[in-house]
């Protein structure tokens, strides 16, 4: 064999060689290359992810349902003034009816027009103006009629384009629930996908956190009890006795307010819940409100929307404060650079610091 011949064959077996490792290399089980298990603090970090992500969502299915409901309240008045304007023209269309049967039976005019052909022309005047006032209650009777057909129409017509709004709405509120779902159902999975030993893990440490928040809760409220009416800055007490009721009454609400939170901590989050045994951020602080009568709607742009803004600096306890943007978080302001929020199904009702979330604004009650 020639040495050229050689050389062919030695870089042929060589080749084969190189390919066979190769390949055995790539049907062997990857075991320097797996991934890492995952740490506690993953997880967690994944999971709040999920939950805000969760929280988005169900912030927004609260506000379509919040419209849905108001489109609902306008269909029903619509439809009640429909029926109004409905009786309202059968009774003119009878008034009309019956000035066009007495016509009928006079043959073509009303019987009123008979009292011309009396024997006695010294009634004719007098009855002139009798006619005037028949002729003058048959228009206005046709008119009333016209105007009851008009506004029946109208009526209708705002029933069935609020029945639309009302259709959209509740397609609309079907889809953001279905989205609500979804994200709901990934935070459950990712727990659900825990082995054992982390899931116990988890659950000691949030075990942990609640109970500390039970703990911060009671000295809070304690601290409150103690100073009548708790953590209250110079600013809310300094304007003089001008307007001094109203801001009296405005600071026992607020104060009234966090009590009701507080006593709330330790408590599930479920999503859209409004108590007694469960609350989502804007389900605890519409129901610790309502505790002290006021009024707010469960969703926590909603609730910005429909209160007095604030700045950050002037923040008293029972202000309500917001997170993210678009906002889909609100908590209780307590003082202290402090809040109580129902913050998510990890952590429940807790106590947390002012700026542990993305803060957007304030507003108050």
């Amino acid at each position: 064999m020639s040495v050229q011949r050689r050389r062919l064959a030695l870089a042929r077996r060589s080749a084969l060689v190189v390919a066979s490792a190769v390949v055995a290399l790539a049907v062997m089980p990857a075991v320097s290359q797996a991934e890492p298990p995952v740490s506690i603090a993953q997880v967690e970090a994944r999971l709040e992810a999920l939950q805000e992500e969760a929280e988005q969502a169900t912030e927004l299915w609260l506000g379509v349902r919040a419209e849905a409901e108001g489109a609902q309240r306008r269909l029903d008045k619509a439809n009640a003034k429909a029926l109004r304007s409905e009786a309202a023209l059968a009774e003119m269309e009878r008034a009309v009816g019956a000035f066009a049967a007495a016509a009928y039976r006079a043959g073509g005019l009303d019987q009123s027009f008979s009292l011309l052909l009396a024997d006695d022309p010294s009634e004719f005047l007098a009855q002139v103006s009798s006619l005037d006032g028949i002729a003058r209650r048959q228009s206005d009777a046709l008119h009333r009629s016209a105007v009851a057909r008009q506004a029946f129409e109208n009526d209708t017509r705002i029933a069935q384009q609020e029945l639309a709004a009302l259709e959209a709405l509740k397609a609309d509120l079907a889809a953001k629930k279905r989205l609500l779902d979804d994200k709901v159902s990934a935070a459950e999975g990712m727990l659900a996908s825990l082995k054992a030993d982390q899931r116990r893990a988890l659950e000691a440490r949030q075990d942990a956190a609640r109970a500390a928040a039970i703990k911060e809760a009671e000295r809070a409220a304690e601290a409150g009890r103690a100073t009548r009416g708790g953590d209250r800055p110079a600013a809310s007490t300094s304007s003089g006795s001008s307007g001094s009721g109203s801001q009296g009454a405005s600071s026992s609400r607020a104060a009234g307010a966090v009590r009701y939170a507080l006593a709330q901590v330790g408590k599930r989050y479920v999503y859209a819940a409004a108590g007694p045994n469960a609350f989502d951020c804007s389900g605890l602080t519409m129901m610790a409100y309502r505790s002290v009568g006021v009024s707010l709607p469960h969703q926590s742009g909603m609730q910005y929307a429909s209160t007095r803004k604030i700045a950050a600096s002037d923040l008293r306890p029972g202000d309500l404060v917001y997170y993210y943007s678009p906002i889909s978080h609100v908590a209780i302001y307590i003082g202290g650079g402090r809040i109580v929020d129902a913050a998510n199904p990890s952590a429940g009702v807790r106590i947390a610091p002012l700026y542990s979330m993305p803060f957007v604004g304030a507003s108050r009650p």
